[in-house]
């Protein structure tokens, strides 16, 4: 499975290498991890159009994520009073049931 590079991949707002051979070293694609590459590089793909994957401004390890094993990336974009968070669960459980993430006092 490719489920920490993803969640390296989706944190950092990066790329994710998906050809199954490279250089002679199988990295096989599961089609769970094919359709979690499908819906993370939807995500990203959209967000870069508006210049906010990759902003200059972007913050690892948000200290707004509420819940322990969550962790959560801040892509800023200023001049037009948008950010974007990433966040990936590494808990392995549930949160949904309550807060994630506190936002700065200039986002809400």
């Amino acid at each position: 499975s490719h489920v920490d590079a993803l969640h390296f991949s989706f944190f950092n707002g990066v790329g994710f290498e998906t050809t199954e051979s490279n250089w002679g070293s199988w990295n096989g694609i599961t089609p769970r991890d094919g359709e979690a590459i499908r819906r993370i590089f939807t995500i990203l793909r959209f967000f870069a159009k508006a210049g906010l994957v990759g902003a200059s401004g972007w913050e690892p390890h948000d200290p707004g994520v509420l819940v322990d094993g969550v962790f959560g990336s801040r892509f800023p974009l200023p001049a037009q009073n948008e950010t974007l968070y990433t966040m990936v669960n590494r808990a392995g459980t549930s949160h949904s049931s309550r807060p994630q993430l506190v936002l700065r006092a200039a986002e809400r």
